[in-house]
């Protein structure tokens, strides 16, 4: 008991929290599936031909992934923002260790928060955001971290995957 009560004073109080689903669940029509299993075969023949192995073997565990990514539903994820740091599911991330966000607003299709974790490879969370307003969620952060407005646009993983609906 005397843990889980350190622990949420190391943390901080909760400001601002949503859920949001693991993965986008894209509803595909039969030419989607039809295109890229045809795509899929192609590119596995090729392999063969060419006796790369690696490639083939990549290109079955994409088609599995997508195969159960279908068959099965996302989790939900619940993202918090607290007065030390962000707490994304059960992993918690005190501000020292981020360096910044974005916010990309493009309704109805875009509507993502961007933080930027501080380590040589700049990487980041990407979190959804569905009812919440942009303007609050920048109105917190700021005051916490400094806004990357040199970032303009959701990142090519994030649009190539709605584009693609994979």
């Amino acid at each position: 008991m005397k843990n889980k009560k350190q622990e949420k004073i190391k943390k901080g109080e909760e400001i601002l929290s949503w859920t949001f689903p693991e993965y986008e669940k894209h509803q595909r029509g039969k030419y989607w599936y039809l295109s890229v299993f045809v795509l899929g075969s192609l590119l596995f023949v090729y392999c063969l031909k060419t006796s790369n192995f690696l490639f083939a073997i990549i290109i079955v565990m994409v088609g599995l992934i997508l195969f159960f990514s279908h068959k099965n539903n996302p989790l939900k994820i619940k993202f918090s923002i607290l007065k030390n740091g962000i707490l994304l599911d059960d992993k918690f991330y005190p501000y020292l260790d981020l360096e910044g966000f974005w916010i990309v607003y493009d309704p109805p299709e875009v509507k993502r928060l961007y933080i930027i974790k501080n380590n040589i490879f700049k990487t980041y969370f990407s979190i959804p955001f569905k009812d919440i307003s942009p303007l609050e969620i920048r109105e917190i952060l700021s005051q916490y971290l400094e806004e990357d407005l040199t970032k303009d646009g959701e990142a090519f993983s994030d649009a190539f995957g709605r584009i693609f609906k994979i």
